[in-house]
């Protein structure tokens, strides 16, 4: 990674955790995000075995490619034709830099929201979907697009935060998520985390989507649940109380697959 790079990737995640989220740590996390590739390639061996497929050779789609390592470490490592998009402009440009140092023609990432995919019906084999559901305008319409672009018997990997449990996971604080919008807002103002960018958010829960997906007629899915470990620190009870007592998560971890004819018919 060269120094330009390096820059760009700092400033937009010390704006993004310490201005946009107002997070103590931000000199951590932003740093982390230098080997983005480090922790890509383990999360991606893991997503091998979770969808139960080699990546090798497949074409895949981000969606919300952020800064780019995710697309790094699927197309040098694991042999991935990968695609994406990114509506943000300051993360498209560095996306294009490291498409630049990797080789990777810039034309596979686009500049769009989610709702308006320009890519052909039954193009990807995975397409990738991490954070990006709680922020985007239209889920349904959402839903509709990536199932879309995803070739029968291809699968689809969602994740996003589950907004039944007490926790607004972008900001790192216990919230009351029960709150109507204007109430969430006002709270936030309160308690001094309120930023532009909480605006942006939709207090998703499972059953929300839940009912998106079951009207689907074209795909089958599932929800992956981790196992719970106890919590620790000054909330530990109420977590512990959610995860075990109530089964509520703090995230929602989904897996579509999209119908090929023969399944549709069988």
């Amino acid at each position: 990674m060269d120094k330009i790079l390096e820059d760009k990737i700092k400033t937009y995640y010390t704006k993004y955790y310490r201005d946009s989220c107002k997070l103590p740590d931000w000199q951590e996390r932003t740093a982390q995000r230098l080997k983005e590739d480090q922790l890509e390639s383990t999360r991606m061996k893991e997503m091998e075995a979770l969808l139960d497929v080699s990546f090798q050779n497949q074409r895949h789609c981000i969606i919300g490619a952020g800064t780019g390592g995710l697309a790094i470490v699927l197309e040098k490592e694991f042999g991935v034709d990968v695609y994406g998009i990114e509506p943000c402009e300051e993360e498209m440009t560095i996306i294009h830099l490291q498409c630049d140092q990797a080789n990777i023609p810039r034309e596979k990432f686009k500049q769009e929201p989610c709702e308006t995919l320009s890519f052909e019906d039954n193009m990807f084999d995975i397409v990738h979907c991490f954070t990006v559901i709680e922020h985007v305008d239209d889920i349904n319409q959402c839903l509709e697009q990536i199932i879309r672009v995803t070739k029968p018997g291809g699968k689809i990997y969602i994740n996003t935060p589950n907004y039944a449990f007490l926790y607004e996971r972008h900001y790192k604080i216990p919230f009351p998520t029960f709150f109507p919008k204007r109430m969430r807002t006002l709270y936030m103002k309160f308690i001094g985390k309120w930023t532009p960018f909480f605006e942006t958010i939709n207090f998703v829960t499972e059953k929300d989507i839940d009912q998106l997906l079951i009207k689907k007629s074209d795909i089958v899915w599932y929800r992956l649940y981790r196992p719970h470990t106890s919590a620790i620190g000054r909330f530990a009870k109420l977590w512990d109380y959610l995860r075990f007592k109530k089964n509520i998560t703090m995230n929602q971890e989904i897996i579509i697959k999209k119908l090929t004819k023969q399944s549709k018919n069988s």
